[in-house]
């Protein structure tokens, strides 16, 4: 009974508790025992016991997953709010002179929010290109051409197949739920949520006929200064991120 009591602790647990409360000599003599009691149990253990799931890894899952269908009806309500053309505009200027430009909290605040959108149109346009790599590669797998045989073409793109199925995937999620593509996610987040999503939405009708419908016209703007770009200058000298604070 004592053993089958000890047998529910983890690895780690038993090391620091024998580190704890036993001295060197003591923690050989038990080596010995350990050993002898595994040499006699060598073979399947006549009855299997079954693994325990461990909960914390779906409840993180769930939990989640309950924050991206939070953050999908957030943006969709943003969205359907409006009726206009829809804006992707990536504008901004690369290396500005900040001495010069942000003689103002309002000139910060202008640069800042282009910054911003111009980040969130450039992770739309580039599910736009993910979506489309998704429909090559499904056309390349599946379709009719006389371009030979998938392993090899997947090869000759040096792409993994693998990582052209989770294009795939992506693609197949977006042609039925287009305006995933205006809820800024991740392709990650997308492709890594996928079954999950798809079985949620036929559950609740509302939110999937909400991510059916197309999206609205929409203009993509790109105009990128660069400058001088980006020439390296000193070292690194500390890492933010890093530190508690």
């Amino acid at each position: 009974m004592l053993l089958k009591t000890i047998g529910n602790y983890s690895e780690a647990e038993l090391s620091d508790a024998v580190c704890s409360s036993l001295d060197a000599n003591a923690r050989n003599d038990m080596q010995k025992y350990a050993k002898a009691i595994h040499a006699s149990l060598l073979g399947s253990p006549t009855v299997k016991v079954p693994k325990k799931e461990k909960p914390g890894k779906e409840v993180e899952a769930m939990r989640k997953f309950f924050l991206l269908l939070s953050k999908i009806r957030k943006q969709l309500h943003q969205y359907q709010s409006s009726t206009l053309e829809d804006k992707w505009h990536i504008v901004f200027t690369i290396d500005i002179n900040f001495v010069t430009t942000m003689r103002t909290l309002n000139n910060v605040k202008q640069h800042h929010q282009s910054l911003v959108r111009s980040g969130v149109a450039l992770e739309k346009s580039k599910l736009l290109a993910f979506f489309e790599r998704g429909r090559l590669y499904e056309y390349l797998k599946y379709g009719t051409h006389s371009h030979g045989n998938w392993k090899d073409i997947a090869h000759n793109l040096e792409v993994s197949p693998t990582t052209a199925n989770r294009y795939i995937d992506f693609q197949r999620i977006i042609k039925v739920y287009p305006r995933l593509i205006i809820c800024e996610l991740s392709f990650e987040a997308i492709v890594s949520s996928g079954k999950r999503l798809l079985d949620y939405l036929q559950t609740d009708e509302d939110l999937a006929r909400q991510l059916r419908e197309q999206l609205r016209p929409t203009h993509v703007l790109e105009k990128l200064y660069a400058g001088n770009f980006l020439h390296s200058s000193g070292e690194v000298t500390e890492l933010l991120s890093e530190q508690a604070n």
